[in-house]
């Protein structure tokens, strides 16, 4: 795992915050047009939680690599 300085620590942490709110209102609208939401309920954040808890394993994983690449 490769070390990241300050700013790119923190751009990671927005970058990870934006793409992780997009995913999780598509989700949330996909999963709308498939099922009641409001009878299904715990379902949904069932859901939306373990997909947040993969995405966050991957910005992890993917925005180390990513970031020490880029100059900023």
């Amino acid at each position: 795992m490769r070390k990241l300085d300050g700013e790119k620590s923190i751009a990671g942490i927005i970058l990870s915050y934006v793409v992780t709110a997009l995913a999780i209102a598509g989700l949330r609208t996909l999963l709308g047009y498939y099922m009641n939401i409001e009878e299904n309920l715990l379902l949904l954040y069932g859901v939306i939680a373990a997909f947040s808890v993969v995405v966050y394993i991957l910005s992890w994983i993917i925005c180390p690599r990513w970031l020490s690449r880029k100059e900023l």
